[in-house]
């Protein structure tokens, strides 16, 4: 019996260097008790993932795919919280289609000014969606800095 309390005392895993926020959500899921908000985001992992597939594996039925879509912007508004902007850039604004470039969706880069923009149009319900080009590179250089400090840190 002593010796068992020995092994275990002296055998001590490695500390994570963690952040704040992923120790709260470390405690909360420990608890056992559930969140609201880490069932919606399963949810509306889900309901994106079940959009996408259906989209790529069955064309011919894209009503049910724009239903998941438009569950996914209703539980969003309903439990308070923000689209991944990937999720949003996906999904048409106006009639909730799930977008696959060549397929349903025109892209464009334009210019205007010095700045560029990417468009997307819907062939769905030819609306018009246009993101700065420029926000994609510091959004990537961004994330590869954080990738690269992650790194030297482990």
């Amino acid at each position: 019996m002593q010796n068992e309390q020995k092994t275990r005392e002296e055998v001590k895993p490695q500390q994570k260097v963690t952040t704040k926020k992923q120790r709260r959500l470390e405690r909360k899921l420990a608890s056992g008790v559930p969140s609201a908000t880490c069932d919606a985001f399963e949810k509306i992992n889900y309901l994106h993932q079940a959009a996408s597939y259906l989209s790529y594996q069955v064309p011919e039925c894209p009503e049910l795919g724009r239903y998941y879509m438009y569950n996914v912007k209703q539980l969003c508004q309903k439990m308070c919280l923000k689209i991944d902007p990937a999720i949003k850039r996906l999904s048409c604004k106006f009639c909730h289609t799930f977008l696959k470039p060549l397929d349903n969706v025109e892209l464009k880069i334009k210019e205007h000014g010095k700045r560029k923009f990417c468009e997307l149009h819907c062939s769905t319900c030819g609306q018009v969606k246009r993101y700065p080009l420029e926000h994609y590179k510091k959004q990537k250089a961004k994330n590869d800095r954080k990738k690269y400090i992650d790194a030297k840190i482990a």
